[in-house]
């Protein structure tokens, strides 16, 4: 399964324990929501997370309220990546070879960059 799918178990695991506790929320929508927050979290996938969790549980419907979860755990946890696949493109090595020179990368990001 990769290392996405327990972030999906775990946030499913997690919304399912909180519409058990607060009989107003939807089951389904609290367990979705909360698997692509969590993962979207880690990963830094704010919009295929939601695809993911929605597309595969067939609970399209619930996408908006999905999405808004999502976006809402990036802004929450901010801007540090917790694994190292999450790093942004600009940090990748193989960008030095495509022509962007270290220089034109955001300040902040230069002592991320790893020359070639």
């Amino acid at each position: 399964g990769g290392f996405i799918f327990p972030f999906i178990f775990s946030g499913h695991t997690l919304g399912t324990g909180l519409a058990l506790l607060i009989p107003a929320l939807s089951p389904t929508a609290a367990a979705l929501s909360c698997a692509a927050a969590i993962n979207a979290s880690v990963t830094r996938t704010w919009l295929s997370s939601p695809l993911i969790v929605c597309f595969l549980s067939g609970q399209l419907q619930c996408m908006p309220m999905v999405l808004v979860a999502s976006i809402t755990a990036l802004f929450v946890i901010g801007d540090p990546a917790i694994i190292k696949g999450a790093q942004s493109r600009a940090e990748s090595p193989g960008m030095l070879h495509r022509g962007v020179s270290k220089e034109s990368i955001d300040p902040r990001m230069q002592s991320k960059v790893v020359s070639a």
